[in-house]
């Protein structure tokens, strides 16, 4: 199978602009994002269905035209769409995929996964919640109520702190990217693929990397100084949210990616992977330069231009409903 040709992608200039990336199950939604959108609540931004250059900005029925989403995709996105926030975030999403799991619609795996995430999310925050009142308690000069620290943990929690650190939700996100890069490096040395298509996909696992290590570590050393971060919290709540909040954004959409390496045996399902891997991952917007004060080049970030078989789906080349199955089996791995 000859590789694929690298073509540029577009670089977005925020977050937001960029969407966040949902896990659908049906094969054609694979990477697509969400976004608010004032005219039809949600704008979905799909890859190329052709393959080719570019994204399809679509609302909900342009979607249904395009392809035949699952019941499980349909409650997913409605459960987005109802959402109170007033911007899509990956924790709106994560927490509405895990509420459409949790009703079963992707399997008994994944609800059984779902019920599980909760409840290790729950005593996460517990966790934290203590951590904090006890770094607190440990000074004089400022007093919270209980309430006003459970808030505060509500948003410190995803990043990892105290002794509960390495189980958080962006360390183990971060981890995940750190072992796909390595692997697809591994497998490269072996002579397994061109070393410059493998580069194509580090390259952009590199950044990633680059950037979440810089935006955790300036949200933990905002938690080192615990008191002040009270202050700033009471002061300015919606900002202290927000440094919070870039890992999540930094670190969004690569399970899916790390789910197909890792479920990926042999060379031929290693190389399809890619394939399918580079097709979805998004170029990172210029915001993430602001956040860690360097240029992000959109150089860097490529997408590649898959190559279609017949009676084949265009990233993966099995059966549509084999990958809706695959893809069911990855919502549990990824609650």
């Amino acid at each position: 199978m000859d590789l694929p040709t690298p073509i540029p992608s577009h670089q977005s200039a925020t977050f937001q602009e960029r969407g966040v990336c949902v896990p659908f199950t049906t094969p054609a939604l694979a990477g697509a994002r969400v976004r608010r959108d004032a005219r039809h609540g949600l704008a979905l931004l799909v890859p190329n269905p052709s393959g080719g250059r570019g994204i399809y900005v679509l609302p909900w029925s342009g979607v249904r035209d395009m392809c035949h989403p699952t019941l499980h995709d349909c409650m997913l996105h409605d459960a987005i769409a109802a959402s109170k926030a007033a911007l899509v975030s990956p924790g709106v999403v994560r927490a509405a995929a895990r509420r459409v799991a949790g009703d079963g619609a992707a399997g008994r795996a994944a609800h059984a996964a779902a019920v599980k995430a909760i409840q290790i999310e729950s005593e996460s925050r517990q966790a934290t919640n203590r951590y904090l009142l006890y770094a607190l308690a440990a000074q004089t000069t400022i007093q919270a109520s209980a309430a006003e620290v459970a808030a505060l943990a509500d948003v410190v929690d995803e990043i990892g702190i105290g002794p509960y650190a390495a189980r958080a939700g962006i360390p183990i996100r971060l981890a995940q990217v750190e072992g796909l890069r390595a692997a697809l490096a591994a497998w490269s040395n072996m002579g397994a693929d061109e070393p410059g298509y493998v580069s194509l996909v580090c390259g952009m696992a590199d950044l990633a990397i680059r950037c979440g290590r810089h935006v955790i570590g300036a949200a933990r050393d905002r938690v080192a100084d615990v008191e002040g971060l009270l202050i700033d919290w009471r002061a300015r709540a919606e900002d202290v949210a927000a440094v919070f909040s870039r890992p999540a954004w930094v670190l969004d959409g690569w399970s899916l990616p790390c789910l197909l390496w890792g479920a990926a045996s042999g060379v031929v399902a290693q190389r399809a992977a890619l394939i399918e891997i580079g097709q979805m991952l998004a170029v990172l917007p210029k915001e993430a330069g602001h956040w860690i004060g360097a240029s992000i080049e959109a150089e860097a970030n490529q997408a590649i231009r898959p190559m279609v078989g017949l009676n084949q789906d265009w990233r993966a080349g099995l059966n549509a409903l084999d990958l809706v199955a695959r893809n069911e089996q990855f919502r549990a791995l990824a609650a």
